[in-house]
């Protein structure tokens, strides 16, 4: 079974001693490097779809959550490479300007010097999820569109989600089918379009929390995330032993996510779009339509949209592992795609 994972995560199945702390942080690099995969897109529901994942893993305070914080330095690489980008950008930025204010003082034509640099703005990958609703918008505008919010306190995401003046929940709705976002607020005078949002998002909280968070068995938002529920543990486990690798073997896996980024975002206009064999379509749809029956016997019709949503998160999970087994079996070649590629199978 080991040698189903792809070289890629394998270092975690190697590291982490149990079954549960793997199935967690293999969990969360997935989710996050699905934010992190342009120009690869599927076809589900006569939509285009994208790799983005929404994932809450709950558990008792101090059952493990914490370790999930080691899964941030993935992205870390990418982060730090957006923010020398935006340093560069900002230095020139001020040296044109300033060429720009000494050629206006010295002509009185304006017509003549042509319209002033526009100064850059510092893009993240990460919105905080305490936000308010007009904050996520803007750093997803800023983001063109793309971005992911990962917090570990769902009493915060609670707060966020429900308090009148700062309610994103929409946000995270449309998002999930990337569906456009146009906002329009007199009061604040701001106004957001967001075409084709992408949206990832990694959550923690206690298992008291979760229904703080979606109250009514139908929300909406709910069916959109995966759950993973961590069992409670009684043993002493050590904290003494520390184990600085794990902060380096993650920042080790952000490096290769930052390859293949690269490698994806080089493409440009160039899209991959991710396709299943007939086979692998016979055998999903008849999954699915044996879980809905089964579900829809024991709950009744109010379990559909999670079941229907959970193929469309399955179709993501199956797009993310699809490229990052791509990269594990092209490793050393200089190009994921060669130029004739439009799909991956």
């Amino acid at each position: 079974a080991e040698d189903w994972w792809c070289d890629y995560r394998r270092p975690i199945v190697h590291k982490m001693k149990d079954a549960e702390s793997r199935d967690k942080m293999l969990l969360s690099a997935l989710v996050l490097n699905s934010a992190l995969m342009p120009n690869l897109f599927g076809r589900y529901g006569n939509k285009d779809i994208y790799p983005n994942l929404y994932l809450i893993i709950s558990g008792l305070s101090g059952g493990g959550k914490g370790e999930i914080q080691l899964a941030k330095h993935i992205v870390k690489p990418y982060s730090d490479e957006a923010k020398k980008n935006f340093e560069k950008a900002l230095a020139d930025y001020q040296q044109k300007f300033a060429l720009w204010k000494e050629a206006a003082k010295q002509k009185k034509d304006p017509t003549k010097i042509g319209d002033a640099p526009i100064e850059p703005q510092e893009k993240y990958i990460f919105i905080p999820a305490d936000s308010t609703e007009a904050a996520a918008l803007r750093e997803l505008k800023i983001n063109e569109g793309k971005g992911i919010i990962f917090d570990s306190e769902g009493s915060v995401v609670r707060k966020a989600l429900k308090s009148d003046y700062k309610d994103y929940s929409s946000i995270m709705l449309k998002a999930f089918h990337h569906e456009n976002i146009s906002v329009a607020r007199i009061k604040d005078e701001i106004r957001y379009d967001i075409p084709n949002p992408r949206l990832s998002i990694l959550l923690t909280c206690t298992p008291g929390e979760l229904p703080k968070l979606f109250p009514s068995f139908e929300d909406g938002l709910g069916t959109r995330f995966l759950f993973y529920q961590l069992a409670p543990h009684v043993e002493w486990k050590d904290q003494l032993n520390d184990d600085d690798q794990l902060d380096y073997l993650f920042y080790e896996l952000g490096t290769q996510t930052l390859d293949f980024y690269h490698q994806l975002a080089d493409l440009k206009n160039r899209r991959i779009k991710f396709i299943l064999t007939p086979e692998q379509q016979q055998r999903f749809n008849n999954f699915f339509q044996e879980v809905q029956l089964q579900e829809f016997e024991t709950h009744g019709d109010g379990i559909l949209s999670f079941v229907k949503r959970l193929g469309l998160s399955a179709f993501r999970l199956a797009m993310v592992l699809s490229l990052l087994r791509r990269h594990s079996d092209r490793k050393g070649i200089m190009h994921l795609f060669t130029e004739s590629e439009q799909t991956l199978v």
